[in-house]
Parts: C-alpha cells; sequence; structure tokens
C-alpha cells in the first residue's frame, strides 16, 4: 500500500512539474529590437539614440569633463539619448531616470547602470522634466577586463552592444552602433 501511495505521489510529482515547464515555455516573451535614430515610444516619452561610444578613462573624463573613481584600465560604455516628454505631466528627474535605467548587454556578457557613471554624465537644468521638453540622457557602464577573456578585451569593439530599456512584459533592445574614437 505504501508503495503504491508514493508511486502516485511521484506520477503527480512528474505530472505537475512537466506541466509547469511546458507553461515556462509556452509564454516566451517578445524582444523589440531598434536601431540608430529609430524613434521609440515608451510609457509617454520619445527616445531616438543620438551616439554609443566606449570610452577610456581619460577620454570618459576629458568628454564628459567628470572624475570618476576606477583604475586606468577600466572603459566606459556610454549610449547619449535624446527624450521627449509626451506624457502631458512635469515629472521629477529620479523617477526619469528610474524608468529608463535598466542595462546593457551582449550575446555573453550583461551590466546595469553604474550610478556614479550615470551622475558625472547628467546635469539638468531644472528639477522636473516638463512636459513637451527634450534632453539628451546618457547612460553608462564600467567594463573591466576582469570581466572578460584576454582575445575578447582586446577586440570589445567587435561585440554587438545594445541597451535595454524594459524586461517585463516585453524587453526594448536598442542596438548600439558604437563611435570609435
Amino acid at each position: 500500500m505504501i508503495k503504491r501511495i508514493v508511486c502516485v505521489i511521484a506520477a503527480c510529482i512528474i505530472v505537475f512539474w512537466s506541466g509547469r515547464i511546458y507553461s515556462v515555455n509556452l509564454m516566451q516573451r517578445k524582444t523589440d529590437i531598434t536601431y540608430n535614430y529609430d524613434e521609440i515610444e515608451f510609457q509617454g516619452y520619445k527616445l531616438v539614440l543620438k551616439e554609443a561610444h566606449i570610452y577610456g578613462k581619460k577620454e570618459f573624463e576629458q568628454r564628459f569633463n567628470a572624475e570618476i573613481p576606477y583604475i586606468e584600465s577600466v572603459r566606459v560604455l556610454c549610449a547619449g539619448f535624446t527624450v521627449t516628454n509626451n506624457t502631458g505631466a512635469d515629472i521629477g528627474w529620479d523617477e526619469v531616470m528610474e524608468l529608463f535605467n535598466c542595462g546593457f548587454q551582449t550575446d555573453t556578457w550583461a551590466s546595469s547602470i553604474s550610478p556614479s557613471v550615470e551622475r558625472q554624465m547628467n546635469i539638468f537644468d531644472s528639477e522636473l522634466f516638463k512636459a513637451g521638453q527634450r534632453q539628451e540622457i546618457w547612460f553608462g557602464t564600467v567594463m573591466t577586463e576582469a570581466s572578460f577573456k584576454e582575445k575578447t578585451w582586446k577586440n570589445i569593439y567587435d561585440m554587438d552592444y545594445y541597451y535595454v530599456f524594459c524586461i517585463t512584459p516585453d524587453k526594448i533592445k536598442v542596438k548600439l552602433d558604437l563611435v570609435e574614437d
């Protein structure tokens, strides 16, 4: 009798687990990929990728007139967007940046935004992002050699980079065409 109960319980677990795996695989998420200068409408905002770069530490500090507390061998991946507030409301910059802060991705690597870098790149004229206002906003992350194989680090420009805006329900990825300096 105990063997039958154990067998029935095991069969139920297998059936329910198989159903779970099937249902998870059934609802695959959609990923929208856009390219340079494509307009993205996202929660009342219009975004257009302006430019993307991988800077060395010194080049980054010169470009953004900033100092970052990292070793000399780091690189900073940056993406600059022109954002227009079409929400009809004035929004605080913290809310705006939180909405768009997700991260960068390649086929083999991903990184979230580096807050210390982002603060250095963005200087806003007012406390609020006013309705109808257009603003350039930059996102960046620090790339260290420890995150990559030596061959990949030497050929860092050869990878396809994306900026990812939204995780749920669907991803919006913007392909970054890097400008080599």
